[in-house]
C-alpha cells in the first residue's frame, strides 16, 4: 500500500515520479484519512457536551417571539442564561422590560432587548444590531424549534468542520510540496538527473506522508511538545531528499 510503503521504498518513488495529476488526488486521499480520526472524536466531545448543557440550556430559555421588529417573551422581566462550569460560564441576557439597556459593566456576551441585540466581540468590543428595522413576520423560538436546532448541530458541524480543515490543509500541504519541488531542481542537477518540476511536486505530496501519519497519531494521543513542528519539517526535507535519489537512481533488481 503507497501510504506504508512511502516510508522505506525506493521503488515507490521510481512509479511515484510519473504520477503527476494522480499525486494531487492522492494528497487529497491521505489528507482525508488522517482528520477522518480526529473529527470522529471531536464529535463523541461534542455529543459529550451537548448532552450534558443541553437539558439544562433548555431549561433557562423562555419562549421569545421575534415580529415586525419586535422581541416577546412571556414574562416582561430578565432572563440570565448560563451556558458552561460556573468558573467559566457564558452568561446571555434575555430582557424585554428595559432593565438592561447594553452590554456595560456586564460579563454576558449577548443582551436580547425588545428591539436590539447586543454582541461582544472577542476583542471586547461590542456591536449593536438593530432588531426594528426587520420588519419580518412571526417567528417563534421555543424548546422543540431549540431542539431542532442543537440537532442539526450536531450533524453539521463536524461535516463542515471536516470539509473545511481537509481544504485548507490540502493547500497548506500543496504549497509545502511545491516549496520542496523546487528545492528539489537544485537537488536533480546535483545528481545529475532530469526530473522536471511535475515530478519532483509528485514525489514531494508523496514524500510528506510519513510526516502526516505521525503528526495524526500525536495529535490524537494528545501529544503537546514546543517547536514539535520542527520534527515534522525535519521528517518532510528526509524523506524528500530520500525521494529524489531514489526516483534519480537506476532501479537495480535483486539477485
Amino acid at each position: 500500500m503507497t501510504i506504508w510503503k512511502s516510508a522505506y521504498s525506493p521503488d515507490l518513488y521510481r512509479e511515484v515520479q510519473h504520477w503527476r495529476g494522480k499525486a494531487l488526488l492522492y494528497l487529497a486521499l491521505v489528507l482525508a484519512l488522517c482528520w477522518t480520526p480526529i473529527l470522529i472524536k471531536m464529535q463523541v466531545m461534542i455529543d459529550r457536551t451537548i448532552r450534558r448543557a443541553e437539558p439544562s440550556l433548555l431549561a433557562q430559555i423562555p419562549v421569545i417571539e421575534f415580529a415586525h421588529g419586535q422581541v416577546k417573551t412571556p414574562e416582561n422581566r430578565p432572563y440570565l442564561i448560563h451556558l458552561g462550569d460556573d468558573d467559566q460560564a457564558m452568561t446571555f441576557i434575555i430582557d424585554t422590560s428595559g432593565h438592561y439597556q447594553s452590554l456595560d459593566g456586564q460579563v454576558a456576551l449577548v443582551l436580547l432587548t425588545q428591539d436590539k441585540c447586543f454582541m461582544r466581540q472577542k476583542t471586547g468590543e461590542v456591536r449593536t444590531f438593530d432588531l426594528s428595522k426587520n420588519q419580518a413576520g412571526q417567528f417563534v423560538l421555543d424548546q422543540d424549534m431549540l431542539r431542532k436546532l442543537i440537532r442539526i448541530f450536531r450533524v453539521w458541524v463536524v461535516a463542515l468542520s471536516f470539509l473545511f480543515l481537509v481544504l485548507f490543509s490540502y493547500l497548506k500541504r500543496l504549497m509545502q510540496a511545491f516549496l520542496m519541488a523546487l528545492i528539489g531542481l537544485g537537488l536533480a542537477t546535483s545528481l545529475e538527473t532530469d526530473l522536471d518540476l511535475g515530478e519532483l511536486l509528485s514525489l514531494a505530496i508523496v514524500s510528506m506522508t510519513p510526516a502526516m501519519i505521525l503528526e495524526t497519531l500525536w495529535n490524537l494521543a494528545g501529544g503537546s511538545l514546543p517547536f514539535i513542528w520542527i520534527l515534522w519539517a525535519a521528517l518532510i526535507v528526509g524523506y524528500n531528499l530520500f525521494a529524489v535519489n531514489a526516483a534519480a537512481s537506476p532501479y537495480m533488481p535483486d539477485h
